[in-house]
């Protein structure tokens, strides 16, 4: 991997701007601490990294990109080589994500100019799993204009903290490592999974995190994370080193629609047609839509699992059609859940977009709202709320909207399946009312979970996971027990 050494400290700095054109040539700007000690001028650029930094809202002048940069580096005092990258306002979350994949590709061949980093920096977001991967913050609202006198506390103001796949989705990847849910601060060994050091608390998950989107309110401890992160961003800490990616592929939107390998859509058909339709009924009720359900008995007039299934990718264009992506999915996982159980799965085309999937899911849930999405599990119906063997804490609201989505033709063999959460996950009142209240000041709510995207192993991980079939051994069902390698 291409990594870039940088370990020097210089005091006494000040903010300098360097405007770019991005890679769909809109403004953007370099914010860099720079020194103005006479001593530091011969010092080669610093830093290493920038985090890059997005808004919903627009930014109108010179001052605002200082008075953000303040607003951001408040408590990272310590870590004064901290830089910034700001772009262009996007009109949602999800937007931003997808020009910084783009943004991130284009800089692995482009530099917008001197003085800048030979790539885009990968960041260790999550202490826990320290899973080098994209980051970026959004800027929501004007509070950050008030700097160095910003709150401590910002119900509904404060940015989004945004951990992601770095990867498009046909170059997506699931590997062990991007499952491990605590690696420490030793970083991760695969000899010790199952070991005498292994932990009952460590797990592998089934999904990686493809997205994760926080909304920020205690702003003084997520500041101080913000210090915390670019520390163990280092991919070599003795020597300040940064990975910027340059020699992976991560993949490039502009071959998406490349027809795919023979055998992919061979294996797809096989799938398809591996269907007994005499068990099940299929409906068109649009040329964007199939609805493929168990054929109900006495036993059994409800289906066990009821799930919303969105195709993101241009099946058309490459050669497929709705019905035979529906009917594969539906073969692979009634091949992985227990004889019995019935199905009613809602195929429907979507965008490309996550934010355009949501808002259509939205719309579909609200007029018909005597649909419930889940699994029949221990009485009742419900859906996935966690990656962890363990659950949701007791002290969190559960999501109350789940979706599924196919971003990649070659699902059947490859990660192509995504679970998207929303709708949840802030401190229930109970909570608030026996423990928060007590602890801290009254009536401020934490930083919660806005959104979770997981990206599936393989299908027999989805399956499995759809069904609230809990799992059974150390390793994820994809891959071989005791390797590294996926069946």
């Amino acid at each position: 991997m291409a990594r870039i050494k940088n370990g020097l400290k210089v005091p006494n700095s000040h903010w300098i701007a360097q405007r770019y054109r991005d890679h769909a040539n809109h403004p953007a700007v370099l914010m860099v601490l720079r020194s103005t000690n006479p001593e530091s001028l011969m010092l080669p650029p610093l830093p290493g990294i920038a985090i890059q930094v997005y808004s919903t809202i627009p930014l109108d002048s010179d001052s605002d990109y200082i008075t953000l940069c303040q607003y951001l580096i408040s408590e990272a005092h310590q870590n004064p080589h901290v830089s910034f990258e700001i772009y262009a306002p996007q009109p949602d979350v999800f937007a931003c994500v997808e020009h910084q994949r783009r943004e991130i590709l284009h800089r692995k061949h482009h530099l917008p100019g001197e003085g800048f980093f030979p790539g885009i920096a990968k960041v260790a977001a999550n202490d826990n799993d320290r899973l080098l991967q994209g980051f970026l913050i959004v800027i929501t609202s004007h509070s950050f204009r008030a700097a160095h006198r910003r709150p401590d506390y910002e119900a509904e103001s404060g940015p989004l903290w945004v951990n992601f796949n770095r990867s498009f989705p046909p170059r997506a990847k699931v590997d062990l490592r991007s499952l491990i849910d605590d690696v420490g601060h030793s970083g991760f060994d695969p000899s010790t999974i199952g070991g005498d050091d292994w932990d009952d608390w460590n797990e592998i998950y089934w999904e990686r995190e493809e997205l994760m989107v926080k909304k920020c309110r205690n702003m003084y401890h997520q500041m101080r994370e913000l210090a915390s992160l670019l520390g163990r961003s280092h991919c070599d800490i003795m020597n300040f080193e940064f990975d910027y990616g340059l020699d992976e592929d991560e993949g490039d939107p502009s071959l998406a629609d490349q027809i795919p390998a023979l055998e992919i859509i061979e294996s797809l058909e096989r799938k398809a047609d591996s269907l007994h339709h005499k068990n099940f009924d299929i409906q068109v009720p649009s040329r964007e839509a199939v609805l493929i359900t168990s054929t109900p008995t006495t036993a059994a007039p409800e289906s066990d699992l009821h799930y919303i299934i969105h195709i993101a990718f241009s099946y058309e264009k490459l050669g497929f059609e709705l019905m035979c992506i529906a009917q594969a999915f539906t073969a692979a996982v009634i091949d992985n859940i227990p004889d019995g159980k019935t199905i009613s799965f809602e195929f429907f085309s979507a965008s490309q977009s996550l934010g355009d999937i949501l808002a259509s899911h939205r719309d579909s849930m609200n007029s018909r709202p005597e649909i419930a999405i889940g699994a029949i599990h221990q009485g009742s119906r419900n859906f996935p709320q966690s990656r962890s063997r363990r659950g949701i804490s007791n002290d969190r609201e559960p999501y109350r909207t789940f979706l599924v989505i196919i971003d990649r033709p070659d699902f059947l063999t490859e990660p192509g399946v995504l679970f998207f959460l929303t709708d949840g996950n802030e401190i229930t009142d109970e909570a608030m009312q026996k423990i928060y209240n007590l602890c801290g000041p009254k009536d401020e709510r934490g930083s919660y979970k806005l959104y979770q995207v997981w990206r599936s192993a393989g299908m027999a991980e989805v399956a499995l996971r759809l069904a609230m079939i809990p799992p059974d051994g150390i390793y994820p069902p994809s891959f071989k027990e005791g390797g590294l390698a996926r069946q």
